[in-house]
């Protein structure tokens, strides 16, 4: 893994970070399989010194290693959940590869509490050519969260897409 923080805090107001990872995952002799992923995140202050302006890029693939070509259902990645695609339920769409744009605003509304606004735009796909604009799934919604300086702590949102009128999620670190 690589690892560039940027950001100012645990909970960024300003700032940015830069990840790359790498796996080699080995399981049977016909599982061999290599898992990479990159993402970018950048934040702005808006207006007033704690209304947070969040956008994200992450991409990851799989790519198959040997004669077989075997990556098990359950190893392949996911959109969807509580950190990446919020509007749809766990796990909704599966593939050898990912691609999550996220755009976020937050603002404090008392104290260690923040409201925030959510848009996320994401797709999954077995080669990079498959990437396309029309196979992308859009996800909005809404939440509060309470955090200290150092760390989240919990948070609610509501969520919306065109799987889900509305979904409901909690998040406890």
């Amino acid at each position: 893994d690589l690892y560039y923080s940027l950001r100012d805090i645990a909970f960024p107001e300003r700032g940015g970070l830069l990840q790359a990872e790498a796996d080699l995952v080995s399981g049977s002799k016909d599982v061999r399989f290599l898992r990479y992923g990159a993402e970018a995140q950048r934040f702005f202050t808006l207006f007033y010194s704690n209304r947070i302006l969040g956008l994200r890029a992450r991409l990851e693939k799989l790519h198959e290693i040997g004669d077989e070509k075997i990556i098990p259902y359950s190893d392949l990645l996911t959109l969807g959940g509580s950190q990446r695609l919020r509007g749809f339920g766990r796990g909704a769409f599966r593939g050898a590869g990912t691609l999550l744009l996220s755009a976020e605003y937050r603002y404090p509304i008392w104290d260690t509490w923040n409201a925030f606004l959510f848009w996320e735009e994401g797709q999954v796909f077995d080669q990079y050519d498959q990437i396309e604009m029309e196979e992308f799934h859009s996800a909005f919604g809404a939440g509060i969260s309470l955090r200290t300086e150092n760390a989240f702590l919990l948070g609610l949102r509501i969520a919306h897409s065109v799987r889900e009128d509305v979904l409901l999620g909690f998040s406890l670190e």
